[in-house]
């Protein structure tokens, strides 16, 4: 391969790349975008999980019982308490002590309403945990030593899928039947600040109605100190050819 000048891309690999055990048939593997970690889990957790990230001098390593497959694994901020989802209705905690070993008594909290189920979670800081179902939002303060959960807000509304910018403890939730309708969230010191909504407009729109705006194509960024919404058409508006980026300022 032809040798690059320096200054001539815009994008390069990491110098010091995560390297981790590929997925198969024994391991899954997660990404924590928050915390930048990467967990490589073996047989559920009974085979061992490895942690990884960009910063650590050295991986974490630790075992833990097998309770069925994981949906979702990530660390609080402080890396004191490990959130693990195995099924749509609960996520289970382990607490972890100074020397990153863990002390083996697991709690759990399960999500409120008998059809509720939760799409996924994300840590605010680093004792407290939204869960976001398909009826809206729960948000949770962690008690590492009473090892209990406290339901501090909840907010109702049906939802399709939703993004997560840690950096802003920004919480970006899709309703409708064609999923245009965002609903941004704002988490600060144990309350929930509910942004207005707005519909992002769409090339064409299905009929019969169906879930248009999906996940993979909208994400948030700081732009020069800004906060923006991305969202990424695949679908050229007439007279103009290709896809688009949209961007969609937050007002805060």
């Amino acid at each position: 391969m032809a040798d690059v000048d320096e200054g001539s891309f815009y994008i390069e690999l990491c110098k010091t790349p995560i390297r981790f055990e590929p997925v198969s048939k024994v391991t899954n593997v997660f990404y924590d975008d928050a915390n930048k970690q990467v967990f490589a889990v073996r047989s559920g957790g009974a085979g061992g999980v490895v942690v990884k990230g960009p910063d650590d001098k050295t991986s974490i390593t630790f075992r833990m019982e097998d309770r069925g497959p994981v949906i979702c694994i990530k660390f609080s901020p402080d890396k004191k308490i490990l959130a693990i989802q195995r099924s749509p209705k609960s996520v289970e905690f382990i607490n972890f002590l100074e020397d990153l070993t863990t002390d083996q008594l697991e709690y759990s909290q399960t999500c409120k309403g008998k059809t509720t189920e939760i799409i996924g979670f994300v840590w605010t800081s680093s004792c407290d945990i939204v869960f976001i179902t398909d009826h809206g939002v729960e948000y949770y303060q962690v008690s590492a030593e009473k090892r209990t959960l406290k339901c501090l807000r909840t907010s109702s509304l049906t939802v399709n899928w939703f993004v997560w910018l840690a950096e802003s403890t920004m919480l970006l939730l899709s309703t409708g039947s064609l999923g245009n309708t965002l609903n941004p969230f704002q988490f600060r010191s144990g309350t929930i600040i509910k942004l207005a909504k707005f519909e992002v407009d769409l090339p064409s729109v299905p009929k019969p109605p169906k879930l248009t705006l999906l996940e993979r194509d909208v994400s948030m960024a700081i732009i020069y100190g800004q906060l923006y919404i991305v969202i990424l058409r695949h679908q050229p508006r007439t007279g103009i050819v290709g896809a688009e980026i949209v961007l969609y300022q937050i007002q805060r």
